[in-house]
Parts: C-alpha cells; structure tokens; sequence
C-alpha cells in the first residue's frame, strides 16, 4: 500500500511539473503565507512522513528547518495536506511529536480547510487528539463543509474523543 502511495506521490509529480506552471503560480499568490520549496524535497518529506520514517524526517528537517511547513501541492491523495495532518491520521505519535517540536502549526489547514484534529478525531486517536489541543489547536475549528472535529468523531462513534473534545470545551 506505502509503494503504491508512492507510486502516486510519483506520478502525481511528473505530470504536475509538465503542466504550465501558471496554474501553481497563482495558486501561491492566493496564498501569500505558503512557502515554496524544492519539488523533489517536498516529495521525499512527504513519502518519509508516510512512511514513518522519523529518522529520514529528523535528518530532513535538521538539513532544513523549515520543511516543516511543506505541503505537497501536484494532486494526489495528501494534496495541499501539511505533513502534521499526515501524522495525525496515521495515528502516528512519535512523527506528530517530531513534527510539532520542529515548529508545525496545530492549526495549519489542507484546501478543504480541515486540520489534523479533524484526522485524529476521525480516528479515534485520542493521545493524538490530546497532544493537538495540548498544542493549542482549535477545538472548534470548522472545515469547508462546516463539519467539526467534534462533530466527525461523533458520527464515526468514537465516545473516547467525543468526551476528550468536549471536556476541552468543543461545542455541539
């Protein structure tokens, strides 16, 4: 499954970077706060995330600080996706707790305006959600479709969260 993740990561890519680039380039001027960074280490970070591959990421970051806040932006299924909300819906602690040391912001949104709380509360990954709220995320932070963390937990049945959630003060 990572190998065709990849595959895809890989493709993605190749027929992202032989599109005209006026597409990307006013995407990025919607977005004046997105940093751009070389294509091939935006790809590698991503497929190490993916991976769980602390170490590769630890060595990435320390190589570049600021990779932290890549986002990987050729299509695909993690497109416009930071590597925190990665981590999250993986389920992944030793990679979330890395990424959040290295600076990741907890509120950091994909193009369909979720978090990473909302991955982990649609997983049920309560030590995820937790080390997230712990980190200032916002409790009641509404995606595109108006849903919230509180909200998704509830429907996939996760009692858990939904507890954790509302004892942080999430909302109905």
């Amino acid at each position: 499954m990572k190998l065709i993740a990849t595959l895809v990561l890989a493709i993605a890519v190749t027929i992202g970077t032989s599109c005209s680039k006026s597409g990307r380039e006013a995407q990025q001027a919607g977005s004046s706060k997105q940093e751009t960074f070389p294509e091939s280490q935006v790809v590698d970070i991503v497929n190490a995330v993916n991976a769980k591959d602390v170490a590769k990421v630890t060595t990435m970051l320390q190589a570049n600080p600021r990779l932290v806040r890549a986002k990987f932006t050729s299509g695909g299924p993690v497109d416009g996706w930071p590597l925190l909300m990665i981590a999250a819906k993986e389920g992944d602690k030793p990679m979330l707790e890395l990424l959040l040391r290295s600076g990741a912001d907890a509120n950091d949104k994909n193009n369909s305006g979720e978090v990473a709380l909302h991955y982990a509360a649609s997983g049920g990954y309560k030590d995820i959600v937790q080390i997230l709220l712990d980190h200032k995320a916002d409790v009641n932070v509404k995606n595109d479709a108006e849903a919230t963390p509180l909200s998704i937990a509830a429907s996939a049945g996760k009692r858990d969260v939904v507890a954790l959630l509302k004892q942080r003060g999430a909302k109905e």
